[in-house]
């Protein structure tokens, strides 16, 4: 079983959030180039809203190229700003927390990430066999 890996960094020069972002899962992920990691950021910011609140933005790269699932947390020194791709508000943002999952992994921390991040509200009970309004644990 692939094992999930978490990296910190501290950035202080570059406001530019998806340059940030390229630079750190590159270190991580060389295989994958510039323009198809900034692509699959893209790709899902289309889909929904990545601010958080906090001045925290979740990105997420979901490819089969990547070999290991990790996160990052870049913690940026002075203020940047986002433009939501999906509601078109402009975020001030200082955390950065980037998700990079292979949705054939199955690691534990993930395994249920792609399913998560593909569903509608409507499709849960459906989809999942869920009643409304109750609390499980996903084993």
């Amino acid at each position: 079983m692939q094992s999930t890996a978490e990296f910190y960094a501290v950035v202080t020069q570059i406001s530019n959030i998806l340059k940030i972002a390229e630079i750190y899962i590159r270190k991580k992920a060389p295989n994958l180039s510039s323009n198809y990691i900034k692509r699959k950021i893209i790709e899902r910011e289309n889909l929904g809203e990545t601010y958080v609140g906090h001045k925290t933005i979740i990105l997420h790269v979901i490819s089969t190229e990547i070999t290991a699932n990790f996160c990052l947390y870049l913690f940026l020194l002075n203020i940047a700003k986002w433009e939501s791709l999906y509601s078109k508000k402009i975020h001030q943002v200082n955390k950065v927390m980037i998700i990079c999952v292979n949705p054939k992994l199955t690691t534990p921390e993930f395994k249920f990430l792609l399913k998560f991040f593909n569903c509608r509200p409507e499709q849960v009970e459906h989809n999942f066999g869920l009643k409304k309004n109750e609390i499980y644990q996903i084993k």
